[in-house]
């Protein structure tokens, strides 16, 4: 395969794009807000010999990550780490606040909606070692998302505070 290198590519007759190909080709614009058409790839770096990243015509992001085909793939959309005990985020992505509601209830913010309230919630929360079931799914919001935390003790859900509680929201 041969590579070109260069540093600097300059188009002629006062056009602001650089078109690679023909059908299907490769338009690079000459300004800050640089766009890349009709990009296709065998792969990410040399080594990859199928494709392995696509994004298609309805902007879906696919890649193969080692399973044998490319498919879309499904973002975290929202994650957080929160000890509700102190009412401290201790790390998060897109969570613009957390309203700790009372004993075993906050509310997660979200910065950004969702685009709608059927995504999935994973979540688990652990106190003095004990587990603690999290998460109620019946409060799904676009723009925030309600957790219920507490303990499980002879089949009897009592709401209790937690220190620890990780939170993923995908969609």
């Amino acid at each position: 395969m041969s590579k070109l290198e260069t540093n600097t590519i300059d188009t002629v007759s006062g056009s602001t794009t650089l078109t690679l190909g023909g059908t299907n080709a490769t338009t690079i614009a000459q300004d800050s807000a640089t766009t890349v058409t009709g990009f296709k790839s065998t792969g990410i770096d040399d080594n990859a010999t199928t494709n392995a990243l696509t994004i298609d015509s309805s902007s879906n992001l696919q890649f193969n990550s080692g399973f044998g085909s490319v498919a879309t793939a499904y973002g975290v959309r929202v994650w957080l780490r929160y000890d509700q005990v102190n009412n401290v985020v201790e790390a998060s992505g897109n969570v613009s606040s957390v309203t700790d509601s009372s004993t075993g209830k906050y509310v997660i913010n979200f910065t950004n909606n969702m685009s709608g309230a059927d995504y999935a919630l994973g979540a688990w929360s652990g106190r003095n070692g004990n587990p603690i079931v999290a998460g109620e799914s019946n409060f799904h919001n676009v723009g925030n998302i309600t957790i219920n935390t507490g303990d499980i003790i002879n089949n009897t859900f009592t709401k209790a505070d937690v220190d620890d509680t990780t939170v993923i929201i995908v969609k």
